[in-house]
């Protein structure tokens, strides 16, 4: 158990400075089959990104979420995702979707992977447009005692987008700085249905953190 614990909060805090944009939850599927789960889930956010021969932009972002999850299996979690936010700019609507999965257990502990992807379009600067387009893929375990429970691992992360500069009337793309970093996140189960969790992410040129409600039938 101490080597797990150990694990997770060295590669969290290892791997840079920062996090992604969008909260990811556990890695493991936290639902058993033909369960659903409602999450409202909010993720703050500074992602450094590089601007095709233009440098490095800072990025900051406020999202409110709603998750709505299905267990597939006891083994495989399915969910889709909607919300809006704002920060640096403007974010209307925010759209994604995602599955995780449970693959085996070391010593008791499952072992899981997780993939989500987010599309975030229309996100207005103040002299221009910008469409950002963010997949994560994690992996880790979720370890458990009581109510409570500790999940995290190394995860890749990788953002696109197309811009536009209406004062110049130019285009360009964007992509993140930093693909590898790591997070790690704290939960508990407040009742038999309802439940809150709160995670930290880092990468080497993003950092953020978010809290998340699931509340499961």
């Amino acid at each position: 158990m101490k080597k797990v614990l150990l694990l997770i909060i060295a590669m969290s805090f290892g791997c840079g400075q920062a996090l992604a944009i969008t909260v990811m939850g556990p890695p493991t599927a936290t639902l058993e089959r033909g369960q659903f789960a409602i999450v409202p889930e909010y993720s703050y956010s500074e992602t450094d990104i590089e601007k095709e021969r233009r440098g490095i932009d800072d990025v900051t972002l406020n999202l409110l979420l709603l998750r709505i999850a299905y267990g597939f299996r006891d083994d495989v979690e399915l969910y889709v995702r909607g919300g809006t936010g704002g920060g640096s700019q403007w974010i209307p609507i925010t759209l994604g979707a995602g599955v995780r999965c449970t693959f085996t257990e070391y010593a008791g502990i499952p072992l899981g992977v997780l993939f989500q992807a987010q599309w975030l379009p229309g996100t207005e600067f103040f002299a221009g447009d910008l469409d950002l387009y963010e997949i994560q893929i994690a992996a880790g375990p979720t370890y458990r005692v009581d109510r409570f429970y500790l999940y995290g691992g190394p995860f890749l992360h990788f953002l696109r987008g197309e811009g536009e500069n209406n004062f110049f009337n130019t285009d360009y793309d964007v992509h993140e700085e930093s693909v590898f970093g790591a997070y790690v996140g704290v939960g508990a189960e407040l009742t038999e249905h309802l439940g809150v969790h709160v995670e930290l992410q880092a990468t080497g040129g993003a950092y953020g953190f978010g809290p998340g409600l699931p509340w499961n039938f």
